[in-house]
């Protein structure tokens, strides 16, 4: 979406009042006036371009661009080197250029150039001075607001100060129909990129609205366990998975993940254990338990060494030993001295199994005795505290086999405890052939 702003008029408007002030008002008001004209004379110098000897970028034509703020892809050049008339009249659906704010600002130049031109040949008296000072402070507002759009721009942060409410929600019906459901109009505005290139007479404020794929994307915490002191010691916290393999991303909390902001991901340890192929990983001596809250009444305990778990919805408490995942409800889980609350959760969420079944472990005979390859994957214990009226059951705490630890000289546990959703811009991600 690109809204086109005449500088060219907006300058002469500018000139003419700054001239106005100082020629034809000789009342009280000809000081406030003078004021207010100089401050709008600064305000428009503020976005106004100045000689550069060096431009960005060119237009096929020869019209000079200058990116205020955000970098100009290919897409963007290629946008610019048109005409606003040829951008119309193709009926472009993906590029939408919206004149309502030029018009506005028209306007408003218009009703101050009716007022100058009624005072040619005279002074201003009172009243036409007053119409003439609050036409002086609108565009002043404006102009403020340009400049507040120019800065917040820079940090990558759409304003709406320069948009209507009907522009606003045209952004939202284009989210929207990609299935992103925007509760409030202003949250749209969160996931545009805004983009501000400048020329001698028109200023360009674009919003790119982001294009989706239509798969939603998986994204997996990961948490290596301890397998007879030692453990995975280089890992990607977070990852996103989908049908086009294994992605990094720099703001993994985000619903839309932007092309600068993923990466693919492969090595040759946790992207082929995700995908189930044979893995080798590098490891590291650790003794230590470690708790880790995974999600709200979600706990990870790795490597527990006869540890006491005590908790008020059972009647007993238990001595663990190994890993484990406990999921407990309406409960308070104590261990080493830490205590957990649960309050009634609707959880949905579920682990990635594809990381955690059966393990075979080859040590390999290096010289730092680091390589483990691993053949398959290893279970991982998992209790489940429920609170019940009448009775208590805990019969999947029971029973720790340690045969298996026993059996193995060095086994991997790579758990994803904690999944989302995510989407990703349909650009970011080559296509794969099907062969």
């Amino acid at each position: 979406m690109i809204h086109p702003i005449n500088l060219t008029t907006l300058e002469k408007t500018v000139n003419s009042l700054v001239s106005l002030a100082y020629e034809k008002i000789e009342n009280p008001l000809k000081d406030l006036i003078r004021m207010k004209t100089r401050l709008l004379y600064s305000n428009f110098m503020q976005i106004k371009p100045r000689e550069t000897r060096k431009a960005r970028s060119i237009e096929a034509i020869g019209t000079m661009w200058k990116w205020i703020s955000g970098s100009p892809d290919a897409e963007d050049l290629s946008l610019i080197n048109k005409t606003m008339n040829d951008l119309i009249d193709s009926n472009n659906q993906q590029v939408k250029v919206n004149t309502q704010l030029d018009k506005r600002l028209s306007a408003l130049t218009n009703a101050v150039n009716a007022v100058i031109g009624e005072t040619n040949n005279k002074l201003l008296d009172e009243l036409e001075a007053i119409t003439l000072l609050i036409n002086i402070d609108v565009i002043n507002h404006v102009l403020e607001e340009i400049q507040e759009t120019i800065i917040w721009s820079r940090v990558s942060i759409a304003s709406n100060k320069l948009l209507s409410s009907h522009e606003i929600n045209s952004i939202r019906m284009v989210l929207e129909d990609q299935g992103i459901n925007v509760n409030l109009p202003d949250e749209a505005l969160q996931l545009v990129k805004p983009k501000i290139a400048v020329s001698d007479d028109t200023l360009l404020y674009i919003l790119q609205v982001p294009q989706l794929e239509k798969e939603v994307y998986d994204l997996l915490q990961i948490h290596p366990l301890n397998v007879n002191d030692s453990i995975i010691s280089q890992y990607p916290a977070l990852v996103i998975k989908g049908k086009r393999g294994i992605f990094t991303s720099t703001t993994p909390d985000e619903y839309i993940q932007r092309p600068g902001n993923i990466r693919q991901y492969e090595d040759d340890c946790i992207s082929n254990l995700l995908e189930g192929k044979k893995s080798s990983c590098k490891t590291k001596s650790t003794n230590s338990t470690v708790i880790n809250t995974i999600a709200e009444g979600t706990l990870l305990i790795n490597n527990a060494k006869n540890e006491s778990l005590k908790f008020n919805c059972g009647p007993d408490e238990k001595i663990i030993t190994g890993n484990y995942l406990i999921r407990f409800t309406q409960c308070t889980v104590n261990i080493q001295n830490l205590s957990f609350q649960s309050t009634t959760t609707i959880d949905k969420t579920e682990p990635f199994w594809g990381a955690v079944s059966k393990t075979t472990v080859t040590l390999q005979p290096t010289e730092l005795q680091d390589q483990a390859n691993f053949i398959n994957r290893i279970e991982l214990h998992h209790a489940y505290l429920k609170k019940f009226n009448s009775h208590w059951n805990f019969s999947l705490l029971g029973g720790i086999s340690c045969s298996l630890i026993l059996t193995v000289a060095l086994a991997f546990f790579a758990v994803v405890f904690y999944q989302r959703k995510v989407r990703a811009i349909a650009e970011i991600l080559p296509r794969k052939n099907d062969a």
